[in-house]
């Protein structure tokens, strides 16, 4: 039973993933992420960035321009579906 004064916090999971290998995700805002974990990627690397909110999975296919050297704090990168601006979805 749920109570008007109970709490709530969702399981969220913030990823990349790359030929099945996960790289967490403090952050993301618009075209760049924090990184949680440390990693080594090379420039142009395609890369699922996956949202999993109680284990329901959003996936956006996103390219790495720079990829990700193990001093990296933080990354850019670029959507590959020319319908997203800043991390929306734009439907016309």
């Amino acid at each position: 039973m749920v109570t008007k004064n109970a709490g709530y916090s969702p399981n969220i999971l913030i990823y990349l993933e790359i030929d099945q290998k996960r790289i967490r995700l403090a952050d993301v805002l618009y075209r760049s992420a924090v990184l949680y974990d440390k990693a080594e990627v090379p420039p142009r690397t395609l890369a699922d960035l996956v949202f999993s909110i109680d284990g329901v999975e959003e996936r956006d296919q996103i390219i790495l321009e720079n990829g990700i050297s193990e001093t990296d704090d933080k990354i850019s990168f670029s959507y590959l579906d020319t319908n997203r601006a800043n991390g929306r979805h734009l439907e016309f």
